[in-house]
């Protein structure tokens, strides 16, 4: 039996006891009875407080929100909202507000970009999380009950804030676990904690606010980590890399060596060598998010030598048979003699695979050092290490499809952006031409390796096997960096290694291949053209001023006449015409015409240089494609067929 809202008599004591809200669903009078939900005793509606045939529909409601697969946070909210205002709080169960209280909210994985998205363009939002007054609602409401918040609630909220960079929150959080309900803060807790002044510190903020946003996650660092040397917990490396992460933005050289040296056993001044731990301490493993973090901050501290070498040395160690080289139980007296291979342990030293991070990192404070020579082998490195890892990749597709693992290194648009700035700056145009080919030649490579994986994910669907699908194990993005976040606490059981995913590793590559397209089209074709008529232009006012040029086809430098000049550089007017130079020219440097190029000077943006008449010869990108080739070259050949 259903009836719709305006038939439906609303009895006078509802209406002072609670609010009524209207949706646009249909009323129904029989409402389905609630799944079973794990941890909670249902109890008897004609024996429980809630009799009233209302409450109960209410109750199943809630219970029926959360008992879905992947619930709501909208309707979980909602129905929790209904229920508190019609049930009496010790009427639900702890179990049920555990339960909303980690799904009235949605996954900290889609807050993460939305909060970052929505700090774009100097425009901060003003609340740093917007659902914690929700969270606040349910800790109220287990309060109400008489129960005790776990610190497994605890550590939900942290994740939440420590998402969106909500820093502030989570020392109010860890405050009133600790002093409040008395409860022990783990090593977990603290790691949660300084994510989000991590988070925060590499969001975008006002120069205003800055210094003060500074000096208070600082503060908050230090007392964090002074209550950890409390707890008598062995330092972990998630909490070590964080505090690097932290302290990076404001420490200086000699705190981050004294760092690497306590933690990882690694001197930075003398990277082959071996530091023995402290009594009672133990070294940590070095992981690909604290390589990442040494190399930005060697970076950002301009030493341009010890950055390549701490790269060099971090991700290629020397072997463990090292050790038989060298001893350290020699006498001062012996200056020679043959080292015990059973008396010297073996030499494990401190390393870590790199990432697309890892070279996106070293590039970018390559290129802003300027050096051109490590910029360029590092991108060739990085090109070279992108076909080897594809070419691992399909032989484990193929021997072991049951145990691939993802790709953790791809070339980029922001490897390649960065030597395209460099040449830039430089007005290097050799290197300019060399960001061209490493571009073309990544948008080849990329194209043929999402045919080969198109075809062989359209193989997998059309098995009947399922279990010949490498797509049911959860994966990650090959260029996403690996961050000190996905572990946070050593205590826990070590977390499974992430398995390949084929769709995921398709979306990436088509996302890459988009992004450097664009980029070709966009970035690199009209800085190309601007650099090329800025040489030009510089030629041409040394013709006019009777100075010598090189010629590529003299081999010399050679003087040469205006008039021969216009067709040797190969100048166009907007109608496709050839330039006389000695027409409205002038004899003056820089005048305005088109030799005196005065009319681009001054346009420092790339999308400024779209205006300029010169088109560099280079092939569209989009030639590198081979239906594009077959489209190009075919109706050529049939011309020339028919021209014979």
């Amino acid at each position: 039996m259903q009836r719709s809202i305006a038939h439906l008599r609303i009895a006078p004591a509802w209406v002072h006891r609670c609010s009524i809200r209207f949706t646009t669903r249909r009323l129904s009078a029989s409402v389905l009875p609630p799944e079973p939900f794990p941890g909670v005793v249902c109890r008897d509606p004609r024996g429980s407080p809630i009799h009233d045939v209302r409450r109960e529909h209410k109750f199943n409601a809630l219970v029926n929100s959360l008992s879905q697969e992947t619930p709501d946070s909208s309707e979980v909210w909602a129905c929790y909202v209904d229920c508190t205002n019609n049930l009496d709080h010790h009427d639900i169960p702890l179990e049920i507000h555990q339960s909303v209280l980690r799904n009235c909210v949605p996954d900290h994985s889609v807050l993460r970009p939305t909060a970052a998205s929505g700090m774009r363009d100097d425009a901060p939002p003003r609340a740093p999380y917007v659902y914690e007054a929700r969270l606040k609602t349910v800790i109220r409401n287990i309060r109400l009950v008489g129960e005790t918040p776990t610190l497994d609630d605890y550590h939900y909220i942290l994740t939440q804030f420590a998402a969106v960079g909500h820093y502030t929150g989570s020392i109010q959080v860890y405050n009133e676990l600790k002093h409040v309900h008395k409860l022990q803060p783990t090593d977990r807790t603290v790691a949660l904690c300084l994510r989000s002044i991590a988070h925060r510190l590499s969001l975008p903020m006002y120069r205003t606010q800055r210094q003060k946003t500074m000096a208070d996650a600082m503060s908050s660092c230090r007392k964090l980590l002074e209550d950890f040397k409390s707890l008598d917990v062995p330092l972990t490396s998630v909490v070590l890399d964080l505090t690097i992460r932290i302290l990076k933005e404001t420490a200086d050289e000699d705190v981050f060596s004294q760092i690497m040296k306590m933690g990882y056993g690694i001197d930075l001044d003398n990277l082959d060598s071996t530091i023995p731990p402290p009594d009672g301490q133990t070294i940590l493993p070095f992981s690909t998010a604290a390589l990442n973090t040494t190399l930005d901050m060697l970076g950002r501290f301009g030493n341009t030598s010890r950055l390549v070498q701490a790269f060099e040395v971090l991700t290629q160690p020397l072997p463990p048979q090292a050790s038989r080289l060298y001893s350290m139980n020699f006498d001062d007296e012996d200056d020679f003699g043959v080292v015990n291979p059973a008396a010297t342990p073996p030499h494990h030293s401190p390393h870590a695979s790199p990432n697309t991070t890892t070279y996106s990192i070293l590039l970018r404070h390559l290129s802003r050092a300027g050096h051109t020579t490590f910029a360029r082998h590092y991108l060739l490195q990085a090109s070279r290490l992108d076909r080897t890892a594809d070419r691992t990749l399909r032989t484990q597709l193929y021997h072991t499809p049951e145990d691939v693992v993802p790709v953790q290194l791809a070339i980029n648009r922001d490897m390649i952006l960065s030597l395209l700035g460099l040449a830039n700056r430089s007005r290097d145009l050799t290197l300019m031409r060399f960001v061209g080919v490493i571009t073309r030649r990544a948008y080849k490579r990329k194209t043929r390796d999402i045919y080969f994986y198109t075809q062989l994910e359209e193989r997998h669907l059309l098995s009947s096997t399922p279990s010949s699908s490498s797509d049911e194990h959860p994966s990650s993005s090959p260029s996403e960096p690996e961050s000190p976040d996905n572990n946070t606490s050593s205590n826990e059981p070590p977390t499974p290694s992430k398995r390949f995913k084929l769709s995921v590793h398709l979306a990436v590559l088509r996302k890459d291949l988009n992004d450097i397209s664009t980029f070709y089209v966009d970035e690199y074709l009209p800085a190309c053209a601007r650099l090329n008529r800025r040489i030009k232009e510089r030629l041409s006012r040394r013709v006019r001023n009777d100075k010598d040029v090189y010629l590529s086809t003299e081999g010399q430098r050679t003087k040469v006449l205006p008039e021969n000049w216009t067709g040797i550089v190969n100048y166009k007017t907007e109608r496709g015409m050839a330039i006389n130079a000695s027409a409205d020219s002038g004899s003056r440097t820089g005048a305005k015409g088109p030799m005196g190029g005065n009319r681009s000077r001054g346009l420092a943006t790339i999308s400024a240089a779209r205006c300029n008449d010169f088109t560099p010869l280079i092939p569209p990108i989009g030639y590198f494609d081979p239906s594009y080739r077959r489209s190009w070259t075919l109706p050529t050949l049939q011309s020339r067929h028919e021209g014979r």
